[in-house]
């Protein structure tokens, strides 16, 4: 399951969101995948152990990424986590 392309996240209803099978091929709803679905592909085949990806852009991380501001330079870990981003 992930959202489709061209929707603006603050305008998502639960019928947007696509399901599509390992190969990114589309199995229900109207709408196309979004570019980022392989990406997350790519971190299947990678490292099979995972389950799930999870992709967000929480506005404070997205702010600090815009700045140029570097999250794991100055923050702790835990902040880095509550902010979104990766250590």
């Amino acid at each position: 399951m992930i959202t489709p392309i061209g929707v603006s996240k603050g305008f998502m209803r639960p019928d947007y969101i696509v399901v599509a099978n390992g190969a990114g091929e589309k199995v229900s709803r109207p709408r196309k995948v979004s570019s980022e679905f392989f990406t997350h592909l790519a971190c299947y085949e990678e490292r099979p152990e995972i389950q799930a990806v999870v992709h967000a852009h929480p506005p404070k991380a997205v702010g600090c990424a815009l700045a140029a501001f570097p999250l794991t330079e100055y923050l702790l870990p835990e902040v880095v986590f509550a902010l979104g981003g990766f250590l």
